[in-house]
């Protein structure tokens, strides 16, 4: 029987003010508290669709609890979703009565949600039960991580309202059942649900860290990077360090082992920057 795979969901156009967010402060039940707030009020924004990036879950599992990194996904792909209203809020010298904005403590919590279930998964396509095991004492942890993951995933989908509807594909105009979150956290875990239930492989691109997907028809298994613009950036940083390792007096043979590549390729390198 061939293996259940959950239709790519679809896609989700999100709009991002320019002008970027700031962490604004508010009243807490135990003092200041951060909240996500944009940057002013100016009605342009950027849009992309969350279809483009289906590794971006993966990027949002490693953010951590920094408040700068934070800040900095959401200033690239917008808010999660989660909004509440608070009396006021404060950016720098601006307040807002009342505001509506994303808690700092929130998206702590909603990244090492994330984070953990992620773990669990990499442990499972690890076959790691040693790992496993760690978190699930017993016999047979791989069956209990499983369950676990399944029931994580369903329950997150059910509370951001993930749900199915009907609609059209791309190409063709024909009607088709997909999945479709409503805000970008569901998306996160939409995306996180399609790359578990058809055990989808990614990679991260060495230039710009996003993750991207390893996918019949789209990309290689042995393609390195996201994109071409990546893929020159690299080699453009390449040529730049096989020169100035040259003009620090490194031999050739040394420059092409330490970047990989050959040293008929490095003295081109180096050559052309010689002219």
């Amino acid at each position: 029987m061939p293996r259940f795979q959950l239709r790519r969901p679809f896609p989700l156009r999100r709009s991002v003010p320019v002008g970027g967010y700031a962490w604004g402060v508010t009243p807490g039940d135990q003092g200041p508290d951060w909240i996500l707030l944009p940057r002013s009020d100016s009605i342009e924004v950027r849009t992309y669709e969350t279809n483009d990036h289906l590794g971006l879950f993966l990027t949002f599992s490693d953010l951590g609890a920094d408040p700068d990194r934070l800040l900095n996904f959401a200033n690239r792909f917008g808010p999660l979703g989660i909004e509440v209203e608070v009396p006021w809020a404060a950016v720098g010298e601006t307040t807002i009565q009342p505001a509506e904005g994303e808690r700092l403590a929130d998206w702590q919590q909603e990244v090492a949600a994330m984070a953990h279930a992620v773990g669990v998964w990499r442990y499972l396509q690890s076959e790691d039960e040693a790992g496993l095991r760690e978190g699930s004492p017993g016999p047979n942890p791989i069956p209990t991580a499983q369950s676990w993951l399944a029931d994580t995933i369903d329950q997150q989908l059910q509370r951001l309202g993930v749900r199915p509807r009907m609609g059209t594909e791309p190409e063709t105009g024909k009607p088709r059942l997909a999945v479709a979150a409503r805000n970008l956290l569901g998306g996160l875990w939409l995306h996180f649900a399609w790359a578990v239930s058809g055990d989808t492989k990614y990679r991260q691109c060495p230039v710009c860290q996003t993750y991207f997907v390893i996918e019949r028809g789209q990309y290689r298994e042995s393609r390195t990077f996201c994109s071409d613009a990546c893929r020159m950036r690299a080699y453009r940083e390449r040529k730049d360090t096989a020169r100035r390792l040259a003009g620090e007096g490194l031999e050739l043979k040394d420059i092409a082992k330490r970047l990989g590549s050959d040293i008929t390729t490095v003295k081109g390198w180096v050559a052309r920057d010689a002219l």
